[in-house]
């Protein structure tokens, strides 16, 4: 069962598929630095995958901070060490913020709870719906671009 979304007339972004992995479709938004990673089969999200993920935006975006959403798809688990992962240091330098939709609510409280433990210092949000993430990572872009011109 794939997680089927139409990403093609979101409001904000002109998100353009340039990879297809096993288990995602990888867009991005060359204006402004948008990765949009939507998961197209149930899988164990690791480490391994989500670094993976990770270094193929510097191909795209070698300078730039990046905001990144994470479309889970409901059956998909995530082990911990990608929670680990998300928050470390590494992506710090790189991310401007993580937008994640997940629509299982066990997986949701697991990752909210981990979030609040963590204090990741990228701005992280989970959210149920596409275009609440979607809204919300437009507003940091704006936040960010207002801020550069000050």
């Amino acid at each position: 069962m794939n997680n089927i979304i139409d990403i093609t007339h979101s409001k904000h972004f002109h998100l353009k598929k340039v990879e297809v992995y096993d288990y995602c479709d990888y867009y991005i938004d060359e204006s402004l630095y948008v990765v949009y990673i939507n998961f197209t089969k149930h899988v164990m999200f690791n480490s391994e995958m989500g670094k993976t993920l990770f270094y193929k935006a510097f191909e795209y975006f070698p300078n730039e901070k990046l905001h990144v959403i994470i479309n889970i798809t409901d059956k998909t688990q995530i082990e911990s060490n990608i929670l680990d992962f998300i928050a470390s240091e590494e992506r710090v330098n790189k991310i401007n913020s993580d937008a994640f939709i997940i629509k299982s609510t066990t997986l949701k409280l697991i990752s909210n709870f981990y979030l609040r433990i963590k204090k990741p210092k990228i701005k992280t949000k989970v959210f149920n719906d596409c275009e609440e993430a979607f809204d919300w990572t437009h507003e940091n872009i704006m936040s960010n671009s207002l801020l550069k011109k000050a």
